[in-house]
Formats: structure tokens, C-alpha cells, sequence
């Protein structure tokens, strides 16, 4: 999760150390007290889905 993230905060950079060992957003959404993953998927800026090509295919961005 680190590389496609630039935390703008102390708070949120809390919130990735802590859901990193597990995968867990629940985990970040815990350490930033907030309710709703997807609040804390927005806050330390994490992508839901994985984007698609034309085909239908997983594009990684590489």
C-alpha cells in the first residue's frame, strides 16, 4: 500500500502503519476513529479496485 500513497498527515501515515500488516482498512479506519472504510480509504488515500483495460484486464499502472 505505501508506494501509492504520499501521506499528508501524521494521522493518516498512523492510520497506514496500522492497517499495512494486515490489509485491513478496517484496521486504518479503527486508528482514525472513524466508522466508515471508505472515509479512511479516502484519508490515507487507498484504491478500492484495481482499474481495468479496455479488455477487461487488471492494469497494475506499471
Amino acid at each position: 500500500m505505501r508506494a501509492c500513497l504520499p501521506t499528508p498527515s501524521v494521522t493518516a501515515w498512523a492510520a497506514v502503519e496500522e492497517c499495512e500488516p494486515t490489509g485491513r482498512i478496517e484496521d486504518a479506519a479503527r486508528r482514525l476513529g472513524l466508522r466508515s472504510p471508505d472515509s479512511a480509504a479516502n484519508v490515507i488515500g487507498h484504491a478500492w479496485r484495481t482499474c481495468t483495460d479496455a479488455n477487461g484486464l487488471e492494469d497494475n499502472g506499471a
